[in-house]
Order: C-alpha cells, then structure tokens, then sequence
C-alpha cells in the first residue's frame, strides 16, 4: 500500500512538473511558411507546436496547430500525428472538444484529412475570430486503438502572425 501511495505521489509530481513547463512557455512561436498546395495554388502556413509531446507509437509526436490560407481561404487544422478513433455513423469525422481560455467545452466534429493524422475544423473563419481573442488552446479527441488526448496550445501572438500574412488569409470574419 506504502509503494502504490509513493507511485500516485510521483505520478502526480511529475504531472505537476510538466503543467508548470507547459505553462513557462510565454512567448509561443507561431512559424509562418510559404507553400505551394498540390494544385501548385500559392498558400500561407501559420503553425504552433504542442509544448507537449503525445506518446504513441511509432516513438510519439508533438501535435502541431496549424491555418493555413489559400486564395483569402482559411482553414485550420490539427496534425495529430495519430489517427482518431473512428466512429460509427461519422465516417470521415470525429468527436472533439475544445476550449479557448477558461471559456466553456465545446463538442463538435472535426473532419479527418486523406492523411488520417490531421483533424480539420469545420468552420475556419469562426475559430480564428475565437483564435485572436484568445491566449490559451485546448484540444482534445481519442486516437484510435487509445485514450482521450488533450493537448494545450499557448496561442498567444497569433493575431501578430496573421497580420503579416493577412493578404493570403483575408478579413478572419
């Protein structure tokens, strides 16, 4: 009994270790990349790196946030680096939850992209306005054959990104 207790202590020390590591990070660093999509459209790729990686085979990941602008055309995505359990009577969509600051938990489903490692926001303007308000991103979903996975993401200087590339991405309303 004396050994579980000492198990749970450190279990919960090193969670707390990695929530105030997670929550160090003040100055997020938002990449800004210019690529070419595969009909050879020229595109804008914001991105921010989870400060935490997701255990998994084959040796993990680090989940990455990610909008990307094409035409004035935004869209948003997760790089999970994992698929997402699939559902019965989603196909090609998952249940997420998501929340921006201490604001509430939303539920909602999320397309999978062709690569099956990357979950797509269905409505891309409204969640960069969200975005832009915000300093702090959760995320959630279950990868398949696992557990809930929930990734924190300091969103902070987004909207300075944005604004460098704000003829690719267009008016975020």
């Amino acid at each position: 009994m004396i050994y579980r207790s000492l198990l749970v202590a450190v279990a919960l020390s090193a969670l707390s270790a990695l929530t105030v590591s997670a929550g160090a990070q003040t100055s997020p660093k938002w990449k800004v990349d210019s690529v070419a999509d595969k009909s050879g459209a020229h595109a804008v790729v914001l991105s921010l790196r989870s400060p935490l990686p997701v255990d998994g085979w084959p040796g993990g990941f680090v989940p990455v946030l990610a909008v990307k602008c094409t035409g004035g055309e935004p869209s948003v995505f997760i790089v999970t680096g994992l698929p997402a359990k699939p559902e019965e009577g989603k196909e090609g969509h998952f249940s997420v939850l998501y929340h921006f600051d201490n604001g509430p938990r939303i539920d909602a489903a999320w397309a999978e992209s062709p690569s099956s490692d990357t979950l797509v926001a269905p409505n891309a303007r409204e969640f960069i306005h969200e975005l832009l308000q915000a300093k702090r991103f959760r995320f959630g979903y279950t990868r398949d054959h696992s557990t809930l996975s929930i990734q924190e993401f300091l969103v902070t200087g987004f909207a300075a990104a944005l604004a460098k590339v704000s003829s690719a991405c267009g008016s975020p309303s």
